[in-house]
């Protein structure tokens, strides 16, 4: 059943009508929990996914975002221990999950980073998420090919101070 500690962080639709929900439990900072339903409607349809996803001993993830590009899922974190992002892949709609590959480093990220992803029709997979530069919130950008080499970050908001909740 569908009733996590934590908080609904990011979902998507798959081609059999389901929806897959990922949350980060309060209780444990360094797991994510997938929940999967094909019956939205129901609140007893939510069901654990096969795969939960687990962070190395003495880190914690957070913000967690899905993308999806065709049966392969891309999984991003902020892990807070080392103030960076990470990308895991699952081949197989979430049943099982690659190890993590480092994006890059966050600047600051003490006052909290919110992270949000996207598989383009082209293929391309970006991620977007709030970052510190001299003290001021902007808005980085990364790109992909293959989740596994990503591009460097670029500025897709004027480093001026405001607060972005969410990118």
């Amino acid at each position: 059943m569908f009733s996590p500690v934590g908080c609904l962080l990011s979902c998507l639709g798959t081609d059999d009508g389901a929806l897959i929900a990922v949350t980060r439990t309060g209780t444990a900072p360094d797991q994510i929990n997938l929940y999967r339903t094909t019956d939205l409607l129901a609140a007893s349809g939510w069901a654990a996914h096969a795969s939960d996803v687990t962070a190395a001993a003495n880190t914690t993830i957070v913000q967690p975002a899905l993308a999806r590009r065709g049966t392969d899922l891309f999984l991003f974190v902020h892990d807070t221990t080392a103030d960076k992002l990470y990308v895991r892949k699952s081949l197989n709609m979430g049943g099982t999950w690659g190890e993590p590959v480092e994006i890059g480093a966050i600047s600051n990220s003490a006052t909290g980073v919110k992270i949000d992803a996207i598989a383009l029709d082209s293929g391309l997979l970006a991620v977007v998420y709030t970052d510190y530069a001299s003290a001021k919130q902007c808005i980085r950008l990364r790109t992909s090919e293959d989740g596994n080499t990503w591009s460097a970050a670029q500025s897709v908001s004027a480093d001026t101070g405001n607060n972005y909740s969410d990118p």
